[in-house]
């Protein structure tokens, strides 16, 4: 999503308007720069829409600098995340939800729609996450050998596809190649 797709697709209102944001991105595994998330929250905010920042994949960037919308959006952004893809803990579906004060509405909303649609975490996932987001030197090493893994096969991936004609997105993070056929 560029600044300028927003501004047209957004013009300015009073109902309520989200914009979903997944990067690193499933499927291209592409992101944003701090410039572009600077423009987008320009553009956000000034058409006081919300933002859902889908950043599940922020710690699978490669090189390990990712860039929050939150950053630059506090007021009307929302981050999602969870244990699945940076942990590599697939099917542990623990998935988090950060708010700032000023969209506590939205957050009751849903915490009112959360509470008929989950149910509770197993004893080993809440363990588990309490490892991992205490964080520690360890975590640190294995996300770093994750990053380097991952760009090596996206390389790889890349330098074989491309050698056949096929064009895709150059990713940054995730373990996705958006191939066009």
């Amino acid at each position: 999503m560029l600044p300028e797709q927003l501004e047209q697709l957004a013009p300015p209102g009073d109902e309520a308007r989200f914009l979903l944001l997944n990067y690193p991105s499933n499927p291209t595994g592409t992101s944003y720069e701090p410039e572009h998330l600077k423009a987008l929250a320009d553009v956000a905010r000034r058409q006081k829409i919300i933002i859902i920042a889908d950043e599940i994949y922020a710690e699978t960037r490669f090189s390990g600098q990712h860039h929050s919308m939150a950053a630059f959006y506090p007021e009307g952004t929302i981050l999602s995340g969870g244990l699945s893809k940076w942990c590599g803990a697939g099917g542990w579906r623990l998935g988090t939800m950060v708010f700032p004060k000023e969209l506590r509405r939205i957050q009751d909303a849903m915490a009112v729609i959360a509470s008929e649609t989950f149910t509770s975490t197993s004893a080993p996932i809440q363990y588990a996450a309490c490892t991992a987001f205490a964080g520690s030197s360890e975590i640190t090493r294995y996300l770093e050998q994750s990053q380097q893994v991952l760009a090596l096969i996206a390389g790889y991936m890349l330098d074989s596809l491309r050698s056949m004609g096929l064009q895709m997105a150059d990713p940054v993070g995730g373990f996705y190649l958006f191939v066009s056929f």
